[in-house]
């Protein structure tokens, strides 16, 4: 391990974490009349974890208090279903849902946190208790959030009804609606600093480099208004079944903002906007149902996520103030001091103001086509194959841009469809920001043996490739950085992120891409109640992608997607075993243990990639030299790199497979 600061002697701590989930569940069926039955539940399912390890770079102060950092989140669920049998032909389904989230941090420090985002160590001078390595920290956070709280109301209804005319039709009509609502309380507990040894920004430097003081603090609530209708059509003529459908949505987005906006901030997409077709189409070759073939197509679309709402639009004050680095004293600065100082600072704001959404934003849509046969062999056994294609349009996400005036205000942030409109070339004097691309293909083949002469089985062979330039709202490529947030993630909100360290477009096999997919289960009733089960799963390894901060890009590829290979193949086995006994005459009871990874193994799931220390470690690119045909000279920006601010762990193992577990159950119907 390193030493905390200076000459101090390495210290080993030691952090027993805990996590609790426990989980209720509850359901009261009541048959009201002959015709009519209410269900009502409750589910109750707290998390609590406590106690964090240090650092993987082992740069956090020894003397934090790691076994009282965490979080907690405690969810509850409430339902009401109604079903009314109103004749043979008629049947009509309410439900009204409400589901609640409280949480938030948990031990997090109070006090100001210094970082050296890189190493003093090689400056003339430093006294021992202010020598820092790269990514040491003073606190391991002061960044609370004290409240992380999600609310929804749903309701909505549905008809059905059965009915002849050229055949058999399966009618049903329905509408929904739901209001959810996320609240965040959000801010820093002491001043945060960070140091930039022998570096300088935006023509920034003092005489051992620049620091820069980062005000982090948001508090209040997004909305949203999501409404959908729906009518879906079963026809059964002869051996043929269309399934016929249409989904429109109405969408309402009410952001976060400012107390002092008075801009109606509202996100809109009516129903003209959400309009999504379903089609499909089944063939019973022979007319015995043993032998079908389908083929299904649909549009399907997604809701703008309140990370964003909450985020972007102005109520959030991000910003950074950069300063001159003029004394090795590094723990006697702050805000305060640098005012009574007089230092002169250049402030980037990050957020604190509003976004522009363009008019022309279109929701985000998966165009999804599915084809397909299932074939009985004999009594038991049965055969499938089917091709799926899936292909994201219109993704929105959030982009700072070369500052644009647009009814009087001023913005240098958009959020909208990448490659479109305004967002069409939105940096000025660089290269066109590409559209975002996210295609999957798969062709499954499975094969099944249904329980017969007490045994049953399964095993699947998938074959498909996950390809493009976005990850998704999960925002996979943000393993350095922690994670990211739906719809205004870090990825290509800067322009040198589109693109790789060769000039293209940064496109390729993406982070979870999984080839080649096996999947084999089979279980056994030995009679008596005792019934025993496995199941295996194998799949190849995912794309290892090395990752740069370029300029204000935090994460480049500079390689290309995959230039590394892929994690080592994976595999585990899981076993089931069940016992059931009846007691009395109404009820049954269970008991069950599930044991995960049975063989114990450790397989590496992912690579760290990244090559710089700390996740705001940038490298400078002159900005011609980097979108020039055929990119810039990647070796030769690496090489110039200090020794000291590279990442020790780059390449290197960092996720494993899940250790054995041991899972026991016990149920009680009656």
């Amino acid at each position: 391990s390193l030493a905390a600061a200076g000459a101090a002697a390495a210290k080993t701590v030691t952090v027993d974490g805990t996590v609790r989930r426990p989980f209720i569940s509850s359901k009261l069926t009541w048959r009201a009349a002959q015709d009519l039955t209410v269900n009502a539940s409750y589910q109750y399912s707290p998390r609590k974890e406590l106690g964090r390890l240090p650092s993987f770079d082992l740069t956090d102060d020894r003397d934090s208090n790691f076994a009282a950092l965490g979080s907690e989140r405690n969810r509850a669920t409430y339902a009401l279903n109604a079903d009314w049998v109103a004749s043979p032909r008629v049947f009509l389904n309410a439900f009204l849902g409400y589901y609640t989230q409280r949480g938030g941090s948990l031990g997090v420090p109070v006090g100001d946190r210094y970082r050296c985002v890189t190493s003093n160590l090689t400056i003339p001078g430093v006294p021992p208790d202010l020598q820092c390595a790269a990514n040491y920290q003073t606190l391991i956070d002061n960044n609370p959030t004290l409240k992380d709280w999600n609310d929804r109301l749903s309701t909505g209804a549905s008809a059905n009804f059965s009915f002849k005319a050229a055949g058999s039709h399966s009618l049903k009509i329905g509408a929904q609606y739901a209001l959810p609502k996320s609240t965040t309380e959000n801010l820093l507990t002491g001043e945060r600093v960070d140091l930039h040894w022998g570096l300088s920004q935006i023509g920034i430097r003092g005489q051992y480099g620049y620091w820069r003081n980062i005000t982090i603090q948001n508090k209040g609530a997004s909305k949203a208004k999501n409404a959908a209708a729906f009518i879906q059509d079963q026809w059964t003529r002869n051996r043929f079944t269309f399934n016929l459908g249409l989904r429109l949505e109405n969408e309402v987005d009410i952001p976060l903002t400012a107390a002092t906006d008075t801009v109606n901030r509202e996100i809109k997409f009516g129903w003209g906007e959400k309009i999504a077709p379903r089609l499909g189409v089944a063939w019973d070759v022979k007319g015995d149902s043993s032998w079908r073939i389908y083929a299904n197509a649909g549009y399907f679309y997604d809701t703008l996520k309140q990370t964003a709402t909450q985020l972007l639009f102005g109520s959030r004050d991000f910003r950074f103030d950069y300063y001159r680095l003029d004394t090795l004293n590094w723990r006697s600065l702050g805000k305060a001091a640098a005012a009574a100082a007089a230092m002169r600072a250049v402030g980037m704001s990050f957020s604190g103001s509003p976004v522009y959404v363009p008019s022309d934003t279109k929701p985000t849509r998966n165009d999804e086509l599915a084809i397909g046969s299932d074939y009985q062999l004999g009594k038991n056994w049965a055969l499938s194959a089917q091709y799926i294609h899936r292909a994201l349009q219109n993704a929105v996400e959030d982009f700072t841009v070369t500052p644009v005036t647009i009814d009087g205000f001023r913005y240098t942030t958009l959020i909208g469809n990448p490659g479109r409109g305004i967002l069409r070339q939105p940096f000025a004097g660089q290269p066109v920001l590409p559209d975002f691309e996210r295609t999957y293909d798969g062709v499954t083949v499975e094969v099944t043996r249904r329980m017969a002469n007490r045994w049953a089985m399964s095993g699947s062979y998938t074959l498909s490739r996950l390809y493009g330039n976005y990850e998704g709202l999960g925002d996979s490529d943000e393993q350095v950085l922690g994670g990211g947030t739906p719809n205004a993630g870090r990825y290509c909100s800067t322009l040198e992120s589109c693109y790789n360290g060769k000039g293209q477009v940064d496109k390729g096999n993406l982070t979870l891409d999984r080839p080649h997919q096996v999947k084999l289960s089979g279980s056994y009733s030995i009679g008596s109640g005792l019934n025993i089960g496995a199941f295996f799963r194998a799949s190849s390894g995912t794309p290892i992608t090395p990752q740069l901060g370029v300029n204000a890009a935090p994460t480049t590829h500079p390689e290309g997607r995959g230039s590394r290979g892929r994690t080592p193949f994976f595999n585990q086995t899981d076993l089931f075993l069940q016992y059931g006994v009846k007691i009395g005459k109404e009820m049954r009871a269970s008991a069950s243990v599930n044991v995960s990874n049975v063989f114990d193994q450790n397989i590496t799931r992912s690579v760290f990639p990244g090559i710089l220390l700390g996740s705001a470690a940038v490298t400078p690119v002159p900005v011609a030299q980097y979108f020039a045909p055929g990119g810039y000279d990647y070796q030769a920006v690496i090489a110039a790199i200090p020794a000291a601010n590279k990442d020790p762990r780059f390449m290197k193992a960092q996720l494993f497979q899940a250790p054995r577990a041991l899972r026991l159950g016990l149920t009680l119907d009656f």
